[in-house]
């Protein structure tokens, strides 16, 4: 057995392995011990569904949405889209049905306000008298001439035709808004599973009905669910995957279990850090366990694989442990310590679940790296390998592949320029797009129920402004509503805008309604007395549940402009609010300046600040990846060139991503970070055992062989771990996960083509030139 270093790790090693090979059963059971203490909080981990948690107090994109909840009606709503087959919805029977579903829903828990066509307060002359009734009463039946009547009303309402009832007549939406009790956080989730059971009953008894439920309480519970059904499901996905590859590498189930019980200790560990630090289970952490174990399986592979080249050497068992972890310690320490910075850069990120992702994972990778050292020891001496296990001329292959690329280095260097060069060119085609809608795998009811809704009556995607009018009362004022009038037709003319909602066409309505229903004034009123006079007049008339309150603020200052946007990406709808609020700056007076807001376009700035903190946040993690590099390989050059090569693997998968799909998300900052700090490790394996070799003697091209003969099969397996790990992602419903999975898993391979092909190429055409 080879002597110990006289440095401080070593000495620590040297007792640990001794104790570990004396003692194997008592050392496991104190590490047993220190586990199931760790994984105890796990107990604490609650479920969480707000979309809120995507952000911070004090995101400014945030707190402009919570404004206008707090001068207006909350946003909260659940929406039923309602479309028969054939026929569509002006029949009288249909009328009586949708009637009698709006009067239905006023059940609905926690429900404050229901809007459909059927108890729109339809307003109309008689005389010098305002009359106002639901436009289609509960419990009434309609004859031909009736029905025409309520569909004349409906599709000639602008407040109606393209946001409660589609233009051709088919489609209808009924919105019930909500209001929880203080405290009461599943109110909303009771709310959509009552809806949801309500409209299923309703499309059971009703053939051709087709309901989609969406709103903003919808994709809380969505949320919600897709957490614990990612965390039920990936789980049994996972464990199959692990045991499969383990036989499949081992061939036996002594090396196997050992590898499986590191994994499950390293993500129990971590999952236990996630309760002790109330960190929510969500969508995105839901992932956490899928990465810890793709890296636990990396780590123990890489080592195990060392334990059976020195038995294939003719090594006893305890001597083959002990060496195994004195040659791969300092390489293991310093891969642990770029993978955790690669995770830790995810600090950067705007969005809090990925924060949290990042510290978990670097948790988990650091309980990862305690395990395989302290418990893989005595637990191959619990278990040993079978003979089995023990196989030689695994690196005969690498040998002759080094030997090729001596021969064929600049042909291999220029291959991978040719490819650099076309990801480079694809690379200004990728664009951002990230749908909220779009973070749900197809099959999800939610995202199905949202694109059907977006397909036939828009309304999922809204961009909403509080306009102020300067003073208390203000909204009266002529000129302040001839422009808002301006703005809300502008809108109407942008492309990508379905319909806009504003008060202004209440207001011209009324003015024609106390004019006799005069089409000729269906203007705004002519001064601020009448205005206000209306405006007071139709409150009075209005029943309980149907006020003003959604629209205008109780003082009176100012009112909420809804535009309703299409199927459009989010850079297009970043574009419509910039325009917007470059029209206000540019026709309306410095007090009617309003910044744009919406569940969407809060998403759409959330990916955008992601993307540009990540940016800073990459570049620092690259820089201390640097620094560990230097110190793993005791020279700048061979730590820069592995930085280098390092970024080919990122830059090939973004040129791929663009050529394939052509659009990004909010995955996109997140996968970069964490493939950086893991695939790092490839090169330093090959470089650090290159160094040794360099160092003892060895040629340039006996190094490289003998480098890549002694790590290329353990970073083979260990890589497959990786890519097998993350595509398990693949089955995520929550498809930022899936796309995360996915690109990592794409840099990992292309990582490892590059390590074992480009870096030796690089090598030893540098070699020729001196």
């Amino acid at each position: 057995m080879a002597a110990p270093d006289k440095n401080l790790l070593s000495r620590w090693l040297t007792r640990w392995l001794r104790l570990s090979l004396r003692w194997p059963r008592m050392v496991t059971a104190a590490i047993l011990a220190l586990t199931l203490a760790l994984a105890w909080g796990s107990g604490n981990i609650v479920v969480s569904g707000d979309y809120r948690a995507f952000f911070d107090a004090d995101n400014p994109d945030l707190m402009a949405f919570d404004a206008i909840e707090e001068s207006y009606a909350k946003l909260d709503a659940v929406a039923l889209v309602v479309r028969f087959e054939t026929g569509g919805l002006f029949t009288p029977d249909r009328l009586a049905y949708l009637a009698d579903l709006t009067d239905r829903l006023w059940r609905t828990p926690a429900a404050t306000r229901v809007d459909s066509i059927a108890n729109h307060q339809h307003s109309w002359a008689e005389g010098d008298d305002l009359m106002v009734a639901d436009l289609v009463p509960v419990g009434q039946t309609f004859s031909t001439g009736e029905t025409a009547r309520i569909r004349q009303i409906a599709l000639g309402e602008p407040a109606l035709n393209g946001y409660l009832v589609s233009s051709d007549g088919a489609t209808a939406s009924v919105v019930v808004t909500l209001h929880a009790a203080p405290g009461d956080v599943d109110a909303p989730a009771t709310a959509v599973r009552y809806v949801r059971e309500l409209a299923a009953q309703d499309m059971a008894a009703h053939p051709g009905l087709r309901i989609a439920v969406v709103g903003g309480a919808t994709l809380d519970l969505a949320l919600r669910e897709v957490s614990e059904r990612d965390a039920r499901v990936l789980a049994p996905i996972m464990i199959g995957v692990l045991l499969v590859g383990l036989w499949a590498f081992f061939r036996g189930w002594r090396p196997a279990a050992v590898v499986v019980a590191i994994v499950f200790a390293s993500i129990a560990a971590t999952l236990g850090v996630m309760g002790y630090a109330q960190i929510p289970l969500m969508t995105a952490t839901a992932a956490v366990p899928v990465i810890v174990l793709a890296i636990a399986v990396a780590d123990a592979i890489h080592l195990i694989a060392a334990v059976q080249s020195g038995m294939a050497r003719g090594s006893a068992p305890a001597e083959a442990i002990a060496d195994s972890l004195r040659l791969n310690l300092k390489p293991v320490l310093i891969t642990t310590a770029t993978t955790v910075i690669g995770f830790l850069s995810l600090n950067f990120a705007a969005a809090p679940p990925y924060r949290d992702v990042g510290n978990l994972a670097a948790a988990g990778s650091v309980f990862a790296l305690f395990y395989t050292l302290a418990a893989l020891p005595p637990l191959l001496v619990l278990l040993p390998p079978p003979a089995a296990f023990v196989r030689s001329g695994g690196g005969d292959g690498y040998r002759r592949l080094a030997q090729g690329l001596q021969r064929h280095a600049s042909l291999v260097i220029f291959g991978f320029i040719v490819l650099l060069g076309a990801a480079v060119y694809a690379l200004p085609r990728l664009q951002v797009n990230d749908k909220f809608v779009d973070y749900f795998a197809p099959d999800v009811t939610f995202r199905q129920d949202a694109e059907f809704a977006t397909r036939y009556l828009p309304g999922l995607y809204a961009l909403e402004f509080s306009l102020p009018s300067g003073e208390d009362g203000g909204i009266a004022e002529p000129a302040y509503l001839a422009r808002v009038a301006a703005f809300a037709e502008w809108l109407r003319q942008q492309p990508g805008v379905t319909h806009v909602v504003s008060v202004v066409d209440m207001m011209k309505r009324l003015n024609r309604n106390m004019h006799g229903d005069d089409p000729a004034y269906d203007r705004l009123p002519e001064s601020r007395a009448l205005a206000a006079q209306y405006l007071l007049l139709y409150e009075m008339s209005l029943p309980f549940g149907r006020d003003l309150n959604n629209q205008i603020d109780v003082a009176k200052s100012a009112t909420r402009l809804t535009a309703i946007m299409g199927d459009i990406s989010t850079a297009e709808m970043q574009r419509l609010e910039a325009r917007a609020e470059g029209w206000l700056g540019d026709h309306a007076p410095p007090h009617l300046a309003a910044d744009g807001t919406g569940v969407a376009i809060i998403f759409a700035h959330l990916t955008e600040r992601t993307v540009s903190s990540m940016i800073m946040g990459t570049m620092l993690s690259v820089l201390a990846i640097a620094i560990c590099l230097f110190v793993a390989l005791k020279s700048w050059p061979l730590a820069f060139l592995s930085l280098i090569i390092n970024i080919v693997p990122v830059e090939l998968t973004l040129g791929l991503w663009s050529a394939t799909k052509g659009e990004v998300g909010l995955y996109v900052a997140a996968a970069v970070a964490v493939a950086l700090g893991l695939i790092v490790d490839f090169a330093i394996h090959i470089l650090s055992k290159y160094r040794v070799f360099r160092d003892q003697g060895a040629t340039v091209a006996e190094a490289m062989e003998h480098a890549l003969e002694m790590v290329g099969p353990a970073l083979m397996d260990s890589a497959l771990a990786l890519i097998a790990g993350f595509a398990v992602l693949l089955a995520a419903d929550f498809s930022l996960n899936a796309n995360l999975g996915v690109m990592t898993a794409i840099i990992v391979a292309a990582a490892l083509v590059t390590d074992l092909i480009l870096l030796p190429a690089l090598i030893f055409a540098a070699a020729r030139k001196r």
